[in-house]
């Protein structure tokens, strides 16, 4: 590993029952220096309660009101779904030919979306999606009556939240680790390109990039500074479940962290985006980690960071250029594919103007390129590069999309862990969201 490696190796059993026990009592510690930094700090700035993130479906006002339900000024509960869903044209190269091109519908995404508040600093966020989506942990043998439709309901987030101001705010359940800018995007809120990002798979997960645990977070500025910590349980669970737990197999929790700053105008909430479509000029630096020791064995830690990097602005012609990158660093992954160094970088620009489509339909048109390379430990290399155009009609929440990739690797003998081979691919994407 380079320089930036962040691992720790124990070399005594007494070392890390040092550390472990050192964890357990700084985490309370530091929640509740954090509780009297808020107090005393809202007294001299004013500081209110986050009774609506300003994020994602989380938005109260969203919805225009249409999907609220309301029974007082802090208690309402709102009603969402997204949908994305494409058609795939795909080509396999073997040995330099191009095989036949292989067509599918797909249903990338089918979420509902619940979030309501009880109390002025007490809510929840309650979020659905197919066991398949966008072709991850899916099992589909064919299509029809004699094919299995591995599209079952699977639990995305679920969230109890404490937020007591804009520095102090507590979750726990499951949810979004605390990560890269495009994991806190999702797919609904990408960029460049329809797929997720692969150059980001070192980042251990259950679901979506999801993970059991507990996160303290907060901003200043309206999000101009925004900090991001938790406490997980990573990927070790499995493995003291089956040998039991004590001094030989210990359980240790993950921690995992995000740290931004927005030098231009602020991002609040948990949340990002991968572009604002011009409603924000966007220069924003952000660096996350994970870490879990014994994660894969005594003595095996899993450690993974990134940092990213976006910047959008409005251009005179009232165009928006976005430009945007990251670089990831992974070892110790209870998948050892996915242990190595990677990045991409992307750049879009959206037009001024808009474009009928029909009688009743128009938007903007966004040409989009981004390139992805994942170089693995195992000696395999990845390189993808898409090309293509959105078209919004309303921003992330109407949009359809042309994406034209190719992948390329060099597996040195083996097989790519993306693809079987070499794939040329068009796509054809329309997103839904209310």
């Amino acid at each position: 590993m380079d320089g930036h490696q962040t691992t720790t190796i124990f070399h005594s059993y007494g070392e890390q029952e040092m550390v472990k026990k050192k964890f357990t009592w700084f985490l309370p510690v530091l929640a509740i220096a954090l509780v009297c930094m808020g107090q005393a700090f809202a007294q001299d700035t004013e500081l209110t309660s986050i009774k609506v993130a300003e994020d994602k479906a989380a938005d109260k006002d969203a919805c225009d009101k249409g999907c609220s339900f309301e029974w007082g000024e802090d208690t309402w509960l709102t009603v969402g779904a997204g949908l994305r869903t494409s058609f795939r044209k795909q080509a396999t190269i073997a040995n330099g030919d191009r095989g036949a091109f292989d067509n599918n519908f797909n249903i990338d995404n089918a979420r509902v979306y619940l979030n309501g508040r009880g109390h002025d600093c007490i809510g929840f966020e309650f979020n659905l999606d197919i066991d398949n989506a966008q072709g991850f942990n899916s099992t589909i043998v064919g299509n029809g009556p004699d094919g299995l439709d591995d599209a079952s309901v699977r639990l995305l987030d679920a969230i109890v939240k404490f937020e007591f101001n804009d520095l102090l705010n507590i979750w726990m359940g499951r949810m979004i680790v605390p990560s890269d800018r495009a994991n806190l995007s999702g797919p609904f809120y990408m960029n460049a390109g329809w797929d997720f990002p692969f150059t980001q798979f070192g980042y251990n997960e259950i679901f979506q990039g999801r993970d059991d645990g507990a996160t303290v977070w907060g901003q200043l500025g309206g999000g101009a500074v925004k900090y991001q910590v938790g406490a997980f349980e990573g990927t070790n669970n499995a493995f003291t479940e089956t040998q039991g737990n004590g001094a030989n197999n210990p359980d240790d929790l993950m921690v995992a962290g995000r740290f931004t700053v927005n030098l231009l105008d602020p991002e609040a909430g948990y949340y990002n985006s991968s572009t604002y479509h011009g409603e924000k000029d966007i220069l924003a630096i952000g660096y996350a980690f994970n870490h879990q020791n014994n994660s894969v064995g005594i003595n095996g830690a899993y450690s993974a960071y990134n940092f990213d990097v976006m910047y959008e602005t409005t251009l005179g012609n009232g165009g928006v250029a976005t430009l945007a990158g990251a670089y990831y660093d992974t070892s110790g992954s209870d998948n050892a594919a996915n242990n190595g160094r990677s990045y991409f970088a992307e750049a879009s620009y959206l037009t001024a103007r808009e474009f009928a489509l029909g009688c009743c339909v128009s938007g903007k048109v966004a040409p989009f390129w981004r390139h992805q390379e994942f170089r693995r430990d195992n000696g395999e290399i990845d390189r993808q590069t898409d090309w293509g155009f959105h078209y919004v009609m309303y921003g992330h929440n109407a949009r359809m999309t042309y994406a034209y990739s190719q992948l390329r690797g060099d597996q040195g003998g083996g097989v790519t862990a993306i693809t079987e081979d070499h794939s040329d691919q068009h796509i054809i994407g329309i997103q839904l969201q209310y």
